[in-house]
């Protein structure tokens, strides 16, 4: 295979799950024995720039292993775990441990070791973003997730500071079935979001004034997720719960040559007696496949048929992305040694999100696809779209062989999917001038993504939003998510001084514009 080979579908995005910790951005003097050629002695190195780095530069070799066989890698990408677990806290790692599953000893900690969120801590939340947003350019990583907001405080003051710190930056809120608090705090947030850049303050004063929050768009990398696990989209991926980084010294009666050392480390590396970090990072992939979708639901014709066709076709291209993974990761381990600044990686494959997920392009549109199975009655939304969902969804997630991860489902982004888009701008019969008579609405896409995924999302609603119901609407995405025990997320637009019927007027290359709809 060459790199002139073309592919069916592009990678979305690689994406490496690493855990964060307030001990990360503690100061550590360099010294000559780990300086890694970038930092003069007596520099600080933090642990979040090894961390990054790191991350970084094995995203880089993914990328490269990709394009040599053929595929286009469009974003690499960096998910941690909850940011209140490193950004909000000044406890140690250790003393964290003990509240870390316990929310009201987590909330109890706000008034102990951990700071409260007042003008102070508010210093510290930005010095830290600022670094590891400094540390994100350098490696020309342009995706971060932070994590979830475990606690509803958190959601209201600090998810709408992470969104307005940096274009590179997403996060969401994790929202529980029947978690009243939880789904307050997330509509709360959205509609805060939704005001930054507003003559470049909101009104908590939050700096807002930049391309990236105007005009309601910073809610594209916010959102309230239920029952997300690892996932590699965005906004609402976050690395697993586990601890990564453990600390082990070395045997004394190791070989010379290293090559039984813990570290798989070799040669003049292993000369010197030290403590050596393991730092665990995962890894997953996500695809953009709309185009394929469509060969593939071609092929099959009738709902009896997608299972067969996806077994086939779909796997085999799966397989090769996935021996991509698994190639790389156990090369990574044979030849993996300490590097100067004693930190080795272990590299663990999460798998594939095998979603069906669009791309702006023609014919890159999912509804589109699915318009050309026989019982599907004409637009997408109409009898037979659950059915044809539900079959696709229970193929995406039993294809033989394939490690899969993440929402493994119908990815139904309205302002992603340009049929989408279209079909909640066309009035149907009988309909007014506002979006409520719209061929596809709320209810129908909450009713499809009962049986696929992913939820509600990139969906454009007016800017003065009733808070009640927006919160309604996220109970009953987080309701089904808990139902089913699947990934579910609810990430809405508010746009400000828009009213439903209207048209959007968003300005980015990850868009198309809708209509607004009727909420």
């Amino acid at each position: 295979m060459t790199s002139n080979e073309v592919r069916p579908f592009r990678i979305r995005t690689i994406t490496a799950f690493v855990d964060l910790h307030p001990d990360d951005f503690a100061d550590e003097v360099v010294d000559d024995d780990v300086n890694d050629g970038n930092n003069a002695k007596g520099e600080t190195l933090l642990g979040v720039y090894v961390k990054v780095n790191k991350c970084a530069t094995i995203l880089r070799e993914l990328e490269t292993a990709f394009m040599n066989i053929g595929y286009e890698v469009q974003t690499l990408r960096i998910a941690t775990n909850p940011f209140g677990e490193w950004l909000t806290t000044t406890m140690t790692t250790t003393e964290y441990d003990g509240v870390v599953d316990d929310d009201d000893a987590l909330e109890s900690t706000t008034r102990g070791k951990r700071r409260k969120i007042d003008g102070g801590c508010y210093g510290e939340i930005r010095r830290r973003l600022s670094l590891l947003d400094g540390l994100l350019a350098s490696n020309d990583i342009s995706f971060c997730s932070l994590g979830p907001s475990t606690i509803p405080n958190h959601t209201t003051e600090i998810c709408p500071v992470i969104v307005s710190s940096s274009h590179r930056f997403s996060c969401s809120a994790n929202v529980d079935s029947c978690d009243l608090n939880a789904a307050r705090a997330a509509s709360a947030c959205m509609i805060r979001i939704s005001k930054l850049g507003d003559d470049g303050y909101d009104n908590d004063g939050i700096d807002g004034g930049d391309h990236h929050v105007r005009g309601g768009i910073g809610n594209f990398r916010f959102c309230a997720s239920s029952r997300i696990d690892t996932v590699p989209f965005f906004p609402g991926a976050r690395s697993p719960p586990v601890r990564p980084t453990l600390t082990s010294p070395p045997d004394d009666d190791d070989d010379d040559d290293g090559e039984n050392d813990e570290t798989g480390g070799g040669g003049e590396c292993d000369n010197r007696p030290r403590t050596t970090t393991t730092m665990m990072m995962g890894f997953a992939i996500g695809l953009e496949n709309g185009g394929f979708a469509r060969m593939l639901l071609e092929e099959a014709k009738t709902i009896s048929e997608i299972k067969r066709v996806f077994n086939g076709r779909l796997r085999d291209e799966l397989l090769i992305v996935q021996g991509v993974c698994t190639s790389f990761v156990s090369s990574h381990h044979r030849t993996r040694r300490c590097d100067d600044d004693d930190c080795a990686v272990d590299i663990r494959y999460m798998g594939i999100d095998t979603s069906l997920n669009p791309s702006l392009d023609d014919g890159g549109s999912v509804a589109d696809a699915i318009e050309c199975l026989g019982e599907v009655c004409g637009d997408f939304g109409r009898y037979g779209t659950m059915a044809a969902a539900s079959a696709i969804t229970t193929s995406l997630q039993s294809i033989p062989d394939v490690l899969i991860t993440g929402y493994c489902g119908l990815m139904l982004p309205v302002l992603e999917d340009r049929r989408l888009a279209e079909l909640a701008s066309v009035i149907s019969e009988g309909g007014g001038d506002s979006g409520g008579g719209c061929r596809l609405t709320i209810d129908k896409i909450m009713c499809i993504s009962s049986v696929c995924g992913v939820g509600v999302d990139t969906v454009p609603i007016p800017g003065k939003v009733d808070e009640d119901a927006l919160t309604s609407l996220i109970l009953d995405v987080a309701a089904l998510a808990g139902r089913w025990d699947k990934p579910l997320s609810c990430r809405v637009f508010p746009v400000p001084g828009k009213v439903a019927g209207e048209m959007t007027t968003f300005d980015s290359p990850y868009l198309c514009n809708s209509r607004i709809f009727d909420f």
